[in-house]
């Protein structure tokens, strides 16, 4: 994700450059003395320019790390939502009471409607008559 518009990293590139340039072209300087004081300069200013760059590419970094865990979070959420609707509808289906979905985890949930299942059917099972031949 980008933090700085196409507009503002061109800019920002642009003067990295014309300071580097700047830098370089204090060598021919007829003052070595002053031209050393000023390309040291320069060279500080491209360094800041620099690390505002690397600032600005980290913090789109962080930016779409934060977004994508957001979107995965309410992704999560979504599903979660699906899955306790489903639990609430096979549980009313087959006439048994599930407890309450939102105070426990899905997958608790889910075995615990699990076991509500098996004792229902167990109980409930039909009787078949006379294939034994025990009396």
């Amino acid at each position: 994700m980008k933090t700085l518009t196409d507009d503002e990293q061109a800019l920002l590139e642009n003067l990295i450059d014309y300071w580097l340039d700047h830098a370089d072209r204090r060598d021919a300087s007829t003052h070595p003395l002053s031209a050393q004081h000023k390309k040291a300069q320069d060279l500080a200013r491209v360094a800041l320019l620099e690390k505002l760059d690397g600032l600005a590419k980290m913090a789109g970094d962080f930016a779409e790390s934060y977004q994508w865990a957001s979107t995965r979070a309410a992704a999560a959420e979504l599903e979660r939502d699906r899955a306790r609707t489903c639990l609430v509808c096979i549980a009313s289906a087959v006439g048994v009471q599930a407890e309450d979905p939102d105070g426990i985890s899905v997958s608790e949930s889910w075995r615990r409607l699990m076991e509500q299942l098996t004792s229902y059917f167990a109980s409930n099972r039909p009787e078949t008559g006379g294939g034994s031949g025990h009396d």
